[in-house]
């Protein structure tokens, strides 16, 4: 929270979320340069921590009055964004997500957003801290393009979708932190799958 915070406040004050024309010391939460802001932008890092409050408490009354909250966990996150920013470790830098090419694409599709780094240490126990985040006043989760728990089409930064490939993710590990967050949460997670899912994803 208090990062993300922190990350909307400085774009707040610089005009704009384009990282790569931030201040150097900027584009990275840990250096000397945010705290530095942080401690001098006090009560803008306060008042986005206020509306995020705001938010949790709207959604918690939704919920307790038997609303059934289905909530939406996208494919990625967006590169000039809070978790991109946060999370960079996280991420595969220099490749967006995508499809490859098909019947109604013939060039294939790249989406902008980055994939998730499947060899970053802590991967798995970031993506089980993003599901139960998005399982907090909900009665059930759906994963957009459940085939990311298996594998992704990754595009190198420039290039069309006809120059992807896949790439493969830990699918045991992380439906293990799906479950175990489903259990906690007692959340129904739904997964959407669009036809091009691998073989046994569904089943499993």
């Amino acid at each position: 929270l208090e990062r993300f915070a922190t990350f909307t406040a400085i774009a707040e004050f610089i005009g704009h979320t384009d990282m790569a024309r931030w201040p150097s010391g900027l584009r990275t939460p840990d250096g000397d340069a945010v705290r530095d802001f942080a401690a001098q932008h006090q009560d803008a890092i306060g008042f986005h921590v206020f509306l995020q409050y705001l938010c949790d408490g709207q959604l918690a009354q939704a919920a307790a009055q038997g609303v059934g909250l289905y909530r939406d966990l996208a494919v990625g996150a967006a590169p000039d964004g809070a978790e991109a920013w946060a999370g960079r470790d996280l991420l595969l830098g220099g490749f967006s997500i995508g499809a490859p090419p098909d019947p109604l694409g013939p060039l294939g599709q790249v989406w902008g957003l980055p994939p998730p780094n499947p060899m970053a240490p802590g991967m798995v126990q970031s993506f089980g801290a993003l599901v139960r985040a998005n399982m907090r006043h909900a009665a059930a989760l759906r994963i957009d393009h459940v085939m990311q728990l298996s594998r992704l089409f990754v595009v190198p930064e420039g290039a069309p979708g006809s120059a992807g490939c896949y790439l493969s993710y830990p699918t045991h590990a992380l439906l293990a932190e799906l479950a175990a967050a489903s259990q906690d949460a007692h959340c129904l997670v739904v997964g959407a799958d669009l036809g091009t899912v691998p073989e046994g994803i569904s089943d499993t």
